[in-house]
């Protein structure tokens, strides 16, 4: 039987929600990458392609969660989607 009173492990994530690209990392160490190629903005978390977004869309919203993590974007001459908010930990 599973113990429902134990924090859940969650593996990072990317999606649009309303116009806006969302980035969501683990509570560990993360590696949060965000590259264009082509027409698409590309996103990886720890070597893994998370997946590949129009470069429209209106911002990018980084959640890094806790650890100590890394992101890293592409200059926004490469990378025309403005980083809107990113977090990193507990508030």
């Amino acid at each position: 039987m599973a113990n429902f009173l134990r924090p859940a492990q969650r593996e990072a994530t990317a999606g649009v929600v309303n116009g806006k690209l969302i980035v969501v990392g683990t509570d560990g160490v993360d590696f949060l990458q965000a590259t264009r190629c082509g027409a698409s903005l590309t996103i990886w978390a720890n070597g893994v392609q998370l997946g590949q977004f129009a470069v429209t869309v209106a911002g990018l919203v980084i959640d890094a969660g806790e650890g100590n993590d890394l992101i890293w974007k592409e200059t926004a001459k490469n990378l025309e989607t403005a980083v809107t908010r990113i977090y990193n930990g507990k508030p």
